[in-house]
């Protein structure tokens, strides 16, 4: 199991391609472990030391919903401020309203000393404006975090123009489910090619049951199932990489035209749910869906993976994704990049009477906080020197540990994501919308190939 965390780091990345064991202490910003009588295994408080921060106050704004690792956050930040004295302004949003938070902000000179945000497109134009700090500065004053923790394919997509400016925070796992007590039911095994899937739905239609959980809303979750589909090309992958530069980025390929239009085949053969926005576009519509029994496979990703009830887990078996008849790739790779990250404000940064307090927070925030998340199973740490600290026989989630398990057995890699690649914040967008209404059938996989190139064209540059 150790070995499947490696991989997972190893390939974290934008276009693919970092480890595993236990040591009680932070390491250094060399790599080695600092003088410390604290415990960085602890949970809370080790990565601060005894550092008085009474009268400083910092605001941080993290992507937190209703769920365990929220709740983690929130009861480790009252006792990251209890121990501190430092006074930590939570600014909560959940999911991709944070986009809308920080623009705003942004705009009003207003953003936050610290904020989670997603790498790549998402925050390039941030990048341009110099809103972000450059976080080798971060890493130079840290005693607890270094830049060697991480992979150079998990800081790629926090890197822009050269600069690093966000710290990696979290890796990603895609896993496919089917419920055995459907597929029993009515008399299906479990897809290994993509024309038994489309047989096996072709039953499950014939009954009032829906193939699969994925909807579109906002693009989610349906720009990862999307992207499985490209990726089973060799030239998808390469097609994927080339949307970095509008200088090569292109839809208009055999692998995206190809991925459009079997979506646009099982869309019209009932594989979906009917309403595809609403019962299940986004993550927790799509997860509940499943767990409720409403749909006979489930595609999801590692933050959904403590939201499934005990009893769905006990019927559920995890498959690989079914093969395209035209795939030139073996059937060992799926899903799961560097996520999203820790951001500084640029301002806050040049503050010098915060740098410390900065400090000290990112360190709790990257240390603590996300290693007993990694421990609890509800994330996949990118951090090398943390993923050390990491049992994955002692997770709490299960799902975690049986997908950890099934990659490892199988040998997966991970694929490049499209949406992360995307050259620009506007073209992500319009790939997200285009995705909502060829999942809802009200354009043609050519109508979305069209929206997606013309998003391109009046982007560039």
């Amino acid at each position: 199991m150790k070995k499947t965390l490696s991989l997972l780091l190893a390939f974290c990345m934008l276009g693919a391609a970092g480890a595993g064991c236990s040591s009680s202490e932070a390491p250094s910003s060399s790599g080695e472990a600092p003088v410390s009588d604290t415990d960085a295994s602890s949970g809370t408080g080790s990565s601060e030391g005894e550092a008085s921060f009474e009268g400083v106050t910092l605001r941080f704004a993290p992507i937190w919903a209703a769920d365990a690792e929220s709740d983690l956050g929130r009861e480790m930040i009252a006792e990251f401020q209890e121990k501190t004295g430092m006074t930590i302004e939570i600014e909560e949003v959940a999911g991709d309203e944070m986009k809308n938070k920080i623009a705003v902000d942004v705009a009003a000179g207003n953003e936050p000393d610290v904020w989670q945000f997603w790498p790549g497109a998402t925050s390039q134009e941030f990048a341009k404006a110099g809103v972000l700090a450059n976080v080798e500065e971060y890493f130079a004053k840290s005693k607890v975090i270094a830049k060697n923790h991480f992979s150079e394919s998990a800081l790629a997509p926090c890197t822009f123009d050269g600069q690093l400016l966000a710290v990696p925070r979290m890796g990603a796992s895609a896993v496919l489910m089917i419920n055995t007590e459907i597929f029993e039911q009515y008399g299906q095994k479990a897809p290994t090619t993509w024309d038994e899937l489309m047989e096996a739905g072709a039953v499950f239609a014939e009954n009032g049951v829906t193939t699969l959980n994925v909807g579109s809303k906002l693009g989610n979750p349906s720009h990862f199932f999307f992207n499985e589909i490209v990726c089973q090309f060799s030239s998808g992958v390469e097609d994927v990489n080339n949307l970095m530069s509008y200088d090569t980025a292109t839809f208009d390929t055999e692998a995206m035209r190809y991925a459009a239009k079997l979506i646009e085949k099982m869309v019209d053969a009932g594989l979906f749910a009917d309403d595809t926005l609403g019962s299940t576009g986004d993550w927790d519509p799509s997860t509940v869906y499943y767990d409720e029994g409403y749909a006979a496979m489930c595609y999801t990703l590692s933050w959904q993976f403590s939201s499934f009830s005990e009893e769905t887990l006990a019927k559920s078996q995890i498959i690989g994704i079914p093969q395209i008849a035209e795939t030139d790739r073996e059937a060992n790779h799926i899903q799961g990049t560097t996520n999203d990250c820790y951001e500084i404000s640029a301002a806050s940064w040049s503050d010098t009477s915060k740098q410390d307090a900065i400090v000290a927070l990112m360190d709790f925030l990257l240390w603590d906080y996300e290693g007993a998340g990694a421990k609890a199973g509800y994330n996949i740490t990118v951090d090398q020197k943390l993923n050390e600290e990491v049992d994955t026989s002692a997770l709490s989630t299960p799902l975690m540990t049986d997908v950890l398990n099934w990659r490892d057995e199988n040998d997966i890699q991970i694929d490049p994501m499209i949406w992360q690649s995307l050259p620009s914040l506007a073209t992500q967008t319009d790939y997200c919308n285009a995705l909502d209404e060829l999942w809802a059938g009200t354009i043609t996989g050519d109508e979305f190939i069209a929206k997606c190139e013309a998003s391109l064209q009046e982007n560039a540059g």
